[in-house]
Formats: structure tokens, C-alpha cells, sequence
């Protein structure tokens, strides 16, 4: 599944884009298929006897993207400590690092034993250069966005187009596997504004797109806490008040 912050499609046009898109993929090698299933014991013995525990398969995935995709906790630490790369991207047309994947299928558990193992939390990957915390916001997997905080994702970084988590968040995601424009995430968007109180929609297309969504999905909450955010961060007559020196 492609996964892209798509502001400006109409909702007509978005539903084209994700159905013509499917995440249809099964392990490909010994290696991969143990992965998947979990099987830790099987994993250290081809790994021992010399499989590379980042060779990709057919799908173009690793043995640590399939054990990201499913939780294998187990399955990833073994895999780590034989060598595998925290942050390798997949071979396919995606270019997600197993990070990425784990965000993606949800995996509270595995995003946390990646970023124990060294993976880069704000490792950013396809043409947008999203983050795993935007992908995660735009879900609205809040516990997986404290992680990702904990862990020292940066919520202020933006794609090159000015795309943000805060955007994410409050606008959802427009993912055939999870589709949550319109869901008021507010305990994600309460995530990330405690994290970095600064934090605004940026005034561009994204930010605009953001702020109409919340608005047709009634989150009433989430446009009086973003607006609440602003207006702190204005003095009288629209000026951002003077810092203090004390």
C-alpha cells in the first residue's frame, strides 16, 4: 500500500487513487516466511548457517520488515542482533524502512523494539519524505505517537511540501487500509500539542486542508484546541507577545 499525504485530490478522485492501490504480499524465502510467523529459533539457525538477514524477497521485503509487518517482537531483536539494519528500506515501490511498516500494520510493540535497536524515529521515506509520526498521527494511533515522542521524533519537521504530524492528525489519513478523515483524533492531536505547545497548522494548502476536514467532520474540540494554540501565541492586535527575559 502507498501511503501519501493527498491534500489537494477531491474525495472522488482519492478513493481512485486507493483502490488501485492493494497490499497483497506474502514471504517469499525461508527467512522471510520465519519472520513472519515468529518462528525465533528457526530465524537464529539460518542465520547461523549464513542467510543474510537483510536479503529481500520476491516482494522486495526483509526478514525485519515481515517481522515489523507482524509484531515479532522476538523475531526482531533476534534479527537485529544477527546484523540486520534497523533502517533498510523495502525494495519495492513503497521504500519504507521496517519502522514504517510497523506504524503502518499498527504494531505498538515492534515500533518500540525497533527504536530500542536503533532504528531512526524520524527516518523519512518515499517521494514525500513522510515520517513514521506523521503516519502515525494521520492513523491516529496516539500510543504509538507517544513512542515515537519518547523516542525523540521531531514533531515540528515538515515534508519539503509543508506537510506535518499536526496536519496529519487533525486532517486523518486517506489510506485504503485505514481511512480516518473526518475521525476528530483528538487524543492524537492532544499528543502532539503537549509535546511541542508551539505547535500550529502551517498556513499553506496542507494546513488549510486540515482545518476544512475538522470543520466537516464537526471535531469541534480539535479546531477550539488548535485555535486555543494560536490565540496564545498572539498578543493585542494579532502580535505575538513580547518574551520575557526572566
Amino acid at each position: 500500500m502507498q501511503w501519501q499525504p493527498m491534500a489537494r485530490l477531491g474525495l472522488s478522485a482519492a478513493l481512485i487513487v486507493l483502490t488501485t492501490h492493494g497490499c497483497r504480499a506474502v514471504p517469499g524465502t525461508p527467512l522471510t516466511r520465519a519472520a513472519a510467523q515468529g518462528d525465533v529459533t528457526l530465524v537464529e539457525q539460518l542465520c547461523a548457517q549464513g542467510e543474510d538477514p537483510d536479503g529481500t524477497d520476491a516482494q522486495g521485503l526483509t526478514p525485519l520488515i515481515w517481522a515489523a509487518r507482524h509484531g515479532r517482537v522476538a523475531t526482531i531483536r533476534a534479527l537485529l542482533k544477527a546484523g540486520a539494519k534497523p533502517d533498510m528500506r523495502d525494495r519495492s515501490r513503497n521504500g519504507w524502512p521496517p519502522l514504517a511498516h510497523a506504524v503502518h500494520t499498527s504494531q505498538l510493540g515492534a515500533v518500540r523494539t525497533l527504536l530500542d535497536g536503533g532504528a531512526d524515529p524520524d527516518r523519512t521515506f518515499d517521494e514525500h519524505k513522510v515520517t513514521p509520526l506523521m503516519m502515525a498521527a494521520g492513523y491516529g494511533y496516539t500510543n504509538i505517537v507517544l513512542v515515537l515522542l519518547e523516542k525523540g521524533a521531531d514533531p515540528r519537521k515538515a515534508t519539503p511540501g509543508g506537510y506535518t504530524a499536526l496536519v496529519a492528525a487533525v486532517r486523518g489519513a486517506q489510506d485504503i487500509d485505514r481511512f480516518t478523515v473526518g475521525n476528530c483524533q483528538l487524543s492524537t492531536v492532544k499528543a502532539l500539542l503537549t509535546a511541542a505547545p508551539d505547535l500550529r497548522l502551517p498556513a499553506n494548502g496542507f494546513g488549510r486542508s486540515a482545518r476544512w476536514m475538522a470543520w466537516l467532520g464537526r471535531c469541534t474540540e480539535v479546531l477550539r484546541m488548535i485555535d486555543k494554540q494560536k490565540d496564545s501565541r498572539q498578543g493585542a492586535g494579532g502580535r505575538r507577545p513580547k518574551e520575557s527575559n526572566e
